[in-house]
């Protein structure tokens, strides 16, 4: 006996996520502005929300069917990951501290 599972979204597909990438990322480019504005020379305390709003605006994941090539080359991609990792490493330095 066969069962069938109905067809299942991935996350990044649904709308809902759409608009709160759309509206954390926002208020995250906003904070960094806003920091910058402040205190320009300490970068530490606006890159952080800054990589996260272009991680956020910016999101892409690899779709199925799609080369490991293709997707690495792709400027959002590229982006996104970079993005990821200022993220991470500001967290990282935020910790330490």
């Amino acid at each position: 006996m066969q069962v069938w599972f109905p067809e299942q979204k991935r996350l990044d597909q649904s709308k809902w996520f759409l608009w709160v990438r759309i509206i954390g990322g926002s208020v995250a480019a906003i904070t960094a502005v806003l920091k910058a504005s402040k205190n320009f020379n300490h970068t530490s305390d606006w890159v952080e929300s800054l990589a996260l709003a272009s991680l956020f605006l910016f999101w892409r994941t690899r779709h199925p069917g799609e080369s490991r090539w293709a997707y690495l080359t792709n400027a959002r991609a590229i982006l996104t990951n970079l993005s990821a990792l200022v993220v991470v490493i500001s967290a990282l330095m935020h910790s330490a501290r």
